[in-house]
């Protein structure tokens, strides 16, 4: 038996969708962030207490969110959770714009890296940076513009 998909519970999916996203790339993007501090003068020990403390609240919301989107996935149509249609076309618009600008931030985040990488990091980033960087910035910019998007409508 499948659930019965009202705007209701797809906005609550897409709304933790969206703070997912943001979690998850906040956390992929903190090391290299990071990394590029160290690079500068802002870098130092004070800033490892500061990250630890960022990392646990980053963790917690996303451990709390992935919960709380599994609970939302069970309210909706399996088939629109799992490949992220929604019935509510206002929705389905905000996932796309979502998309769009993930992809957009993604490949811009590519450029910068290929164009001034050296000068970021002080040396030549590493693959494992640039891939890491890309990641957190699509997850980041994915589940940022969700919950913008959302935000205006509620206002």
């Amino acid at each position: 038996m499948t659930a019965q998909s009202t705007p209701i519970n797809e906005e609550i999916l897409l709304k933790q969708t969206g703070l997912l996203g943001f979690f998850t790339g906040s956390i992929i993007l903190l090391p290299v962030i990071s990394d590029i501090l160290k690079s500068t003068s802002l870098g130092g020990e004070s800033l490892i207490t500061a990250k630890v403390l960022i990392f646990l609240a980053l963790f917690v919301g996303l451990i709390v969110s992935l919960v709380k989107q599994i609970k939302a996935g069970k309210k909706v149509d399996s088939k629109n959770y799992w490949f992220s249609n929604f019935e509510d076309e206002f929705f389905n618009h905000i996932n796309e714009k979502a998309y769009k600008y993930s992809w957009t931030m993604s490949l811009t985040t590519l450029i910068v890296f290929s164009l001034y990488g050296s000068s970021i990091t002080n040396e030549a980033a590493s693959v494992n940076q640039v891939c890491q960087a890309i990641i957190g910035v699509m997850l980041f910019s994915f589940g940022l513009t969700i919950l913008i998007k959302l935000r205006g409508n509620n206002d």
